[in-house]
């Protein structure tokens, strides 16, 4: 679209020549930008939908301004780094290095269109070849037989109930045994193309450790004392048309076996609400403590579980990981990075002289930038209903 354009449009001020890939690199970063869901959505959407917290004071208006205000400190902060994450020829960033194949695929068709004595194809007919096999690929599991998004072989195999139970992969059913996906959507997840072999086997292995020995584990030795451990009734059935156990799921249940939420309770509303009746929330949004003191202790599916400590083990794995397998390499990379900011050595690479044909923003205006977000950002939080204190948002 971009050649058309250069080709059709007439020259002057919206088509100064032919269509570049630095062109190119700006449309992707454009639309990378606006297609990324913010962070500030989820706050948006649990606060104001009624199905969760339903506060009708969260209006549009203070909803734009807390999902802009977070995203502009980014821009600043990144910013502020860039003289140390960017100009620094030491600092590497591979995970680009499969957009910078694409744009040297279809931009710089002259060496893109060279053939080596290595490959007998070009990087310019290779990708479109590629293409085409991916459409056609996954043109099957999208439109013409959705069942191969998600393939159980536990569920094919057998008419075992425990088996079926946990080679299911459904949400709130089980937890996905011998569960493959022929969708490229699902497979991209864990980054094969970008990731190294080994960091995407070690990816994988480590889910399939986890989900399918640990969590089951877990569920049938009642690790975590759960004393409805049958009875949590799901929307998922046997074929019998009892229900089965949920093991996966996000859901908090009380000391019953029931299902608990968090949301207000509408008084506008003609019909009650089953949901109502195991609401955590009083009228003006705080905890309703008698509720609370009634269905505590408060319990979670051995998936979920799972997911909080995972969450917590990771962070402090992969802080020891880098500090022992990398620790020197970041060392060296960091002191060579700071070498050629102080002498200039290092920024004289293509990317560096490149740039230099174009204004430099002063890092001041990022300053600049990064401090009058972060006030409208404590100022949003604090006087609007999002109910965040300053230090919280700081």
């Amino acid at each position: 679209m971009g050649i058309f354009m250069a080709y059709a449009f007439p020259r002057g001020f919206l088509n100064p020549g032919p269509f570049s890939v630095k062109e190119h690199v700006l449309i992707y970063i454009i639309a990378g930008a606006a297609g990324g869901l913010p962070y500030g959505v989820d706050n948006v959407v649990m606060q104001h939908g009624k199905s969760f917290i339903n506060d009708p004071a969260v209006n549009g208006f203070n909803s734009l301004m807390f999902v802009t205000a977070s995203q502009l400190v980014g821009y600043g902060l990144s910013g502020m780094t860039r003289r140390f994450l960017v100009k620094p020829s030491a600092m590497l960033w591979p995970g680009v290095l499969p957009s910078i194949a694409l744009f040297t695929a279809l931009n710089n068709v002259e060496t893109a269109g060279d053939k080596t004595e290595k490959y007998s194809q070009t990087r310019y007919s290779y990708f479109f070849m590629v293409f085409f096999m991916i459409f056609v690929y996954q043109f099957f599991p999208s439109l013409l037989a959705t069942t191969l998004s998600t393939v159980s072989l536990l569920c094919l195999l057998t008419k075992s109930r425990t088996l079926r139970f946990l080679g299911s992969g459904s949400f709130g059913g089980g937890i996905g045994i011998l569960a493959f996906s022929f969708d490229w959507t699902q497979i991209s997840l864990y980054a094969p193309i970008a990731s190294p072999f080994y960091a995407t086997l070690n990816l994988v292995g480590g889910s399939i450790i986890w989900n399918w020995v640990f969590t089951p584990m877990f569920f049938y030795t009642n690790y975590f004392r759960n004393p409805f451990l049958e009875t949590f009734n799901g929307n998922r059935q046997f074929s019998d048309n009892s229900s089965a156990p949920i093991l996966n799921s996000n859901a908090i249940f009380n000391n019953k076996g029931k299902e608990v939420f968090v949301r207000r309770i509408d008084p506008t509303q003609t019909k009650p609400n089953p949901k109502d009746a195991f609401s955590l929330l009083a009228q003006d949004f705080s905890l309703n403590l008698s509720r609370y003191n009634e269905f505590k202790p408060f319990y979670l599916t051995e998936a979920f579980a799972g997911t909080y400590l995972l969450s917590f083990v990771t962070i402090a794995a992969s802080i020891s990981h880098v500090i022992v397998w990398y620790g020197a390499d970041i060392r060296l990379q960091f002191s060579q990075a700071l070498r050629q900011l102080d002498t200039s050595e290092g920024l004289e690479d293509t990317h560096n002289r490149l740039m230099r044909a174009y204004y430099d923003i002063p890092e001041w205006i990022y300053l600049s930038w990064l401090c009058v977000f972060a006030v409208i950002s404590v100022l949003v939080c604090q006087f609007t209903p999002f109910y965040m204190p300053w230090w919280a948002t700081l």
